[in-house]
């Protein structure tokens, strides 16, 4: 039987900003030395940790047990021999990567538009989006096309230029392209206003692009502080040590809207209903049923809130009032799929109920809350009693088929580097102190999510109020 091929469909990778310094015109040399200067002060606030610091010795080998993490591992976020080393030693034939690569040996992100960053005009994260771009279309090229990148939008306040900047994402190896807002501005429009949005949603089409809603998707820069309050163990309680500062920081940029990016920083973490309703106003704005072939990926959101949610979903569209050709079921089943990274046994134990066909697998390298380096025991443990022709699809079929991977190229890859069915599915007995590390970094034993299908409902209606208010 042939080997598993496995597809990481959320991965990151990101630079020092010391490295975007060429890929930045001159004159924001000097700003890119200001917030060199302020992400320093962050790193120093910050007890970044990676899966084995503050572990005694002994667990840290068992967790450890490949030494990758000790060796300097991470640094795969922006070093393409050894992210490939990585993705070799964990059978990974293709990585999907976003942005972002935090982590203790590894403090890399985007320059000007990450959520650690001050607030800065337009023009500045325009220019910090670009200048990821460009890095990341460099670092691709280095890895023969086994790592495709999900480019930036920017602040898409301009759309003429956001769709040139997707025509080159688009023949620079790059596969996705966040969905507009993943950095919150107050002066961009709902993705429900398909007047204005008409020209990016038909470039992703025409250009093969899958839209990406991840994980911290309406995160305003400078909020590092409360999306960090819903992150696992390593970073908990952090935020409200060095929110005061952080905002006193924003407040002195004296922004008109300064108020708005501080009232809207609610926590925005993987669970947070903020990042799924691209879901829903990709719905209300018609667009998925002007552009069928648009792909959403939910990405790094988790996935048990799904079935009770469309359920829920359903029922209020099933009343009428709503401008939607299709149940919202339909639409999912049709236009989205979702990668739950670092996959919970419970998410498996609905997969039915999610959709086998509509689940990608992603490891999240190098988070330290993902599965890398433990990815083969973690899915052992996760995808106890899958059968195999269901593992197959969620860990690397689903995603071929999104985003139209070459599957005999990444098939001959798979045998020599891949896994076979039965190193991952069987009766493995993996240490408890990996699993309990697998619980701290990532929630790995989290029962599923009780969804609240009246707050659910609730903000359907506020975004259908609002997508049908005269403008």
């Amino acid at each position: 039987m042939s080997r598993i091929i496995l597809v990481s469909a959320d991965g990151h990778a990101s630079a020092r900003l010391e490295a975007y310094r060429p890929y930045l015109e001159s004159k924001y040399h000097e700003a890119l030395d200001e917030e060199i200067a302020y992400t320093q002060f962050l790193l120093d606030s910050i007890p970044m940790r990676s899966a084995v610091e503050g572990l005694d010795p002994e667990t840290a080998a068992v967790v450890d047990d490949a030494g990758a993490i000790r060796s300097g591992g991470a640094v795969g976020a922006h070093d393409p021999k050894r992210r490939l080393e990585e993705m070799d030693r964990e059978g990974v034939v293709v990585e999907i990567v976003n942005a972002d690569s935090t982590d203790s040996q590894s403090f890399c992100v985007k320059p000007f538009c990450w959520p650690g960053s001050k607030l800065s005009p337009v023009e500045l994260r325009e220019a910090g989006a670009r200048a990821y771009n460009r890095w990341l279309a460099d670092m691709l090229a280095e890895t023969d096309g086994r790592v495709l990148g999900v480019a930036e939008a920017g602040t898409c306040l301009d759309l003429d230029a956001t769709v040139r900047d997707l025509e080159w994402a688009a023949s620079h190896g790059f596969a996705s392209v966040h969905a507009p807002g993943q950095m919150f501005d107050p002066n961009l429009p709902r993705l429900y206003d398909s007047a204005y949005f008409e020209r990016f949603w038909a470039a992703c089409v025409d250009l093969g692009l899958v839209v990406n809603s991840h994980a911290g998707w309406g995160t305003a820069c400078n909020d590092l502080p409360r999306v960090m309050q819903d992150m696992p163990g390593n970073f908990k309680g952090v935020g409200p040590r060095i929110s005061k500062i952080m905002i006193e920081n924003l407040k002195a940029t004296k922004s008109s809207y300064i108020d708005q990016l501080v009232l809207a920083g609610a926590t925005i973490g993987e669970t947070s209903p903020q990042s799924r309703e691209p879901l829903w106003q990709l719905m209300l704005g018609g667009v998925f049923d002007r552009h069928p072939a648009l792909k959403l990926s939910l990405t790094e959101l988790r996935a048990d809130w799904v079935p009770a949610t469309l359920a829920a979903l359903d029922e209020r569209v099933a009343q009428g009032g709503t401008p939607l050709r299709l149940t919202p079921s339909e639409y999912f089943e049709r236009n989205c799929r979702v990668t739950p990274s670092f996959p919970h046994p419970a998410e498996m134990a609905l997969r039915h109920d999610i959709g086998v066909d509509h689940i990608m697998f992603g490891r999240d390298y190098p988070h330290p809350e993902g599965t890398w380096p433990n990815t083969w025991d973690w899915i052992r443990v996760s995808y106890a009693g899958v059968p195999e022709d269901e593992a197959r699809l969620m860990l690397g079929e689903n995603a071929i088929s999104w985003y139209g991977l070459d599957r005999e190229r990444l098939a001959a890859l798979a045998e020599k580097i891949g896994p076979r069915a039965e190193d991952l599915l069987g009766d493995y007995d993996v240490d408890e102190r990996k699993i309990d590390s697998f619980d701290s970094r990532g929630g790995f034993r989290k029962p599923a999510e009780n969804v609240n299908s009246e707050a659910v409902v609730q903000a359907f209606e506020n975004d259908l109020a609002l997508a049908q208010a005269p403008r």
